[in-house]
């Protein structure tokens, strides 16, 4: 098991490896294994792109984002521009139903509503806005239509984990309600335990999954 200090010289290296981010201006705390991130980044996408990187790194449990985005005066925009931005990054997306996705901006900061029937629509629906020039931040408030599951979902859930690689499945458990998901259980890095979550959406019909698996 690698030590808080051997996490936190690995997060920053990885994070000095990404080109997309400005590591110099991130800051790095490391407690049993959670990893706080801190200081000022340029783009709402930066902020994204430092989490992202440093989940990926061995040995980390957790990720506590506490970045600011600190826009230059070039780079501010109103919140009526950053709005026309998002509709026409979502209308141009295929994968997203017309008109189901509202929304709202607010000194910047987006947030997104609606209704969709699979939970890859909701994702690619806020990766699509997350690159605009100009947000602060990104709110993801769309919601799922509840569909009656006509089938055994746990089973289907642990065929899922199987075809994602993972091993072991007696140390996750799988509760079912209705068409929600709750994970619990463990595993031992974070890679598999977005792997099991990454398999649970991949069923279909599920509208909320909770994911509590520990990393251990």
């Amino acid at each position: 098991m690698l030590t808080d200090s051997e996490i936190r010289k690995n997060v920053t290296d990885e994070l000095a490896w990404a080109p997309e981010v400005a590591a110099a201006e991130i800051g790095v705390i490391v407690h049993n294994g959670v990893v706080t991130l801190l200081g000022h980044v340029r783009s709402f996408w930066e902020k994204d792109a430092a989490t992202r990187a440093t989940r990926g790194v061995r040995g980390v449990r957790g990720v506590a984002e506490e970045l600011e985005v600190a826009l230059s005066n070039d780079a501010q925009l109103s919140d009526e521009t950053i709005a026309a931005r998002a509709m026409f990054c979502l209308a141009s997306d295929v994968s997203i139903p017309n008109d189901l996705v509202k929304v709202t901006v607010e000194k910047g900061v987006v947030t997104l509503t609606g209704v969709l029937c699979w939970h890859y629509q909701r994702e690619e629906a806020e990766f699509a806005v997350s690159k605009i020039a100009g947000l602060t931040g990104l709110v993801n408030q769309i919601t799922l239509k509840p569909r009656k599951l006509p089938y055994d979902v746990a089973a289907s859930v642990t065929q899922a984990f199987t075809r994602g690689g993972l091993n072991q499945l007696d140390r996750i458990t799988i509760k079912v309600h209705a068409s929600e998901i709750r994970l619990g259980g463990y595993v031992h890095t974070p890679h598999e335990r977005e792997i099991a979550e990454m398999a649970t959406w991949s069923v279909p019909g599920v509208t909320k999954v909770e994911n509590a698996i520990g990393v251990y």
